[in-house]
C-alpha cells in the first residue's frame, strides 16, 4: 500500500525537539489528523500482520538527513488507521529516504506486509 500527502513537509527531529511541548502537542494532531482523513474509507486496508514502513520525503529544495526525518509522527498516525498497533509484534522496519522533487515535494509512505 502506498500512501502519497501532496505539498507535505516532514519536520525534522532537531525542529520537532527544540520545540515547545505544546507545539509538539499541536505536531502530532496535525500529523494524526493528516493520515487519517487523506485516505478515503475505500482507500484504507488494515493491516493486521506484521509490516514494513518505508517513508519517503521529497523536498522542495533541499533534502535533509535521513535520519532526522520524523517517521515516528507518521507511524502513530498510521495506528488504527491502516496498521493495527505500532509495537513491535505489528511494526518491523521502519525505514526513512530523503529526496528532492522540485515539481512535486511530497511524502511518501510504503507498507508492506512481511512474508
Amino acid at each position: 500500500m502506498t500512501i502519497i500527502f501532496p505539498n507535505e513537509r516532514s519536520i525534522s527531529w532537531n525542529r520537532y525537539l527544540d520545540m515547545h511541548w505544546t507545539e509538539r502537542a499541536k505536531e502530532v494532531i496535525r500529523v494524526k489528523t493528516l493520515v487519517k482523513y487523506s485516505l478515503k474509507p475505500h482507500q484504507r486496508k488494515m493491516f493486521f500482520k506484521r509490516v514494513n514502513i518505508f517513508i519517503t520525503v521529497y523536498f522542495e529544495y533541499h533534502s535533509q538527513d535521513s535520519s532526522n526525518i520524523c517517521a515516528k509522527l507518521y507511524e502513530d498516525g498510521l495506528k488504527g488507521v491502516v496498521i493495527f498497533d505500532d509495537n513491535p509484534k505489528y511494526v518491523g522496519i521502519v525505514a526513512t529516504e530523503s529526496k528532492v522533487s522540485k515539481e512535486n515535494p511530497r511524502v511518501e509512505i510504503y507498507i508492506e506486509e512481511q512474508i
